[in-house]
């Protein structure tokens, strides 16, 4: 399997370089993908199963279930990106799908890094974070001007309330903006056709 996330290909990018190496994400057109070869990603289905399943049930043990009869539920893989931002591809992806590749170097864009750095990959997570994720993705791929680091949304109307925290937020948002405008640390090029 080939695992495919539209949220968290930058931690996974960094998890898979060594120490000081550039990251590396592919962006996949997905509709050039053989859709009878999209899964969803077992964790997907497993969170699902362990919340609608019988009680008690720990989830490395529906995990393994999930693992070996993954096949029964292949047809839930838009589900899994729509629900954790990632499924799986079976087989090899044709390289005439690779539209674009950012090389992101982490130890000139600290923040940047730590932002990607996620220590949950779960449907509730998702939830909450998808626009940071999302907003994350774009803007390394020169899609989107600022990153959108705002995970919980309507949160504006609640700290309008508290100048404290409204000053907070402010700032961030500030800092986030001037992090946004410099491109250092990111290279985004087109596929060689």
């Amino acid at each position: 399997m080939v695992y495919l996330s539209t949220a968290y290909p930058l931690y996974f990018a960094m998890n898979a370089a060594n120490d000081g190496e550039l990251s590396l994400i592919l962006e996949i057109d997905s509709d050039l993908l053989d859709r009878g070869l999209l899964y969803p990603d077992e964790d997907f289905v497993a969170q699902v199963y362990l919340h609608q399943g019988p009680p008690g049930m720990e989830l490395s043990v529906v995990h393994k279930h999930v693992r070996r009869r993954l096949k029964q539920w292949r047809h839930l893989w838009v589900q899994s990106i729509e629900g954790m931002g990632n499924c799986c591809y079976r087989g090899t992806i044709p390289t005439s799908a690779i539209t674009r590749y950012c090389l992101f170097d982490a130890v000139a864009r600290p923040a940047i890094a730590m932002m990607a750095m996620d220590p949950s990959i779960s449907i509730m997570n998702y939830k909450f974070c998808k626009g940071k994720y999302l907003g994350l993705m774009a803007w390394l791929f020169g899609d989107q001007e600022i990153i959108e680091t705002e995970s919980f949304p309507g949160i504006r109307g609640v700290t309008e309330a508290n100048p404290e925290i409204s000053k907070i937020m402010r700032d961030r948002e500030e800092y986030w903006k001037q992090e946004s405008a410099n491109r250092a640390g990111v290279e985004v090029h087109e596929k060689n056709t």
